[in-house]
């Protein structure tokens, strides 16, 4: 299927976070990313930037990109352009996101 491999040696970062909110929302992400190019090896990135009190995580694959004209719809409930794709995984990435931003002091 792929790998996913850190940008530098994992440490510790502490955030005050939902964690199995989080969790999902990263599984979803990566997962997302290995299951978007079948014909090639995926390779996924994570990396982690901690800068003034906020922490970024970023992930970066290999894979071809998203389509222009399906920009606006990858977050929509139900939408997926694989053949058993529920839809939901960015979906929910999306709205975990938002949620979080929500209770953000």
């Amino acid at each position: 299927m792929g790998k996913v491999k850190f940008a530098k040696p994992l440490e510790q970062i502490h955030v005050q976070a939902d964690e199995q909110l989080l969790g999902r929302i990263f599984s979803n992400i990566v997962l997302n990313g290995l299951q978007s190019n079948k014909e090639n090896q995926v390779e996924m990135e994570v990396s982690a930037l901690v800068k003034d009190d906020k922490c970024t995580i970023s992930f970066k694959d290999n894979g071809l990109g998203i389509d222009l004209e399906l920009r606006d719809k990858i977050f929509l409930p139900h939408f997926s352009t694989k053949e058993t794709g529920s839809g939901l995984g960015l979906a929910i990435a999306k709205q975990g996101i938002e949620q979080m931003e929500d209770h953000l002091v």
